[in-house]
């Protein structure tokens, strides 16, 4: 509206993967941008992730039902490796 100013919310909120995996904790972040992620290898999405976040300001990521992820599958183990990386861009 004319003469108010914009409101941003640094907040990114998802729902945890059925069957986590690095490449599907990306798409469905990127879901929530509605960014291209079909046909990215996981290199690229990494990076589009970690882009979508800079560039929209994203200071919170709330991953919902992380309580999904197990400590004895491989690939949970890398989705909190992840995540953890993901910290690291200043994003709690």
């Amino acid at each position: 509206m004319p003469g108010t100013g914009d409101l941003h919310s640094p907040v990114v909120y998802v729902q945890a993967p059925v069957t986590a995996t690095p490449k599907s904790a990306c798409v469905t972040i990127l879901n929530f941008f509605k960014a291209p992620s079909r046909g990215l290898t996981l290199p690229q999405l990494v990076r589009q992730v970690a882009e979508s976040l800079r560039d929209h300001g994203v200071k919170v990521l709330i991953i919902d039902d992380i309580n999904r992820l197990r400590m004895h599958r491989a690939d949970d183990q890398d989705v909190l490796d992840l995540i953890r990386a993901f910290m690291g861009l200043d994003v709690t």
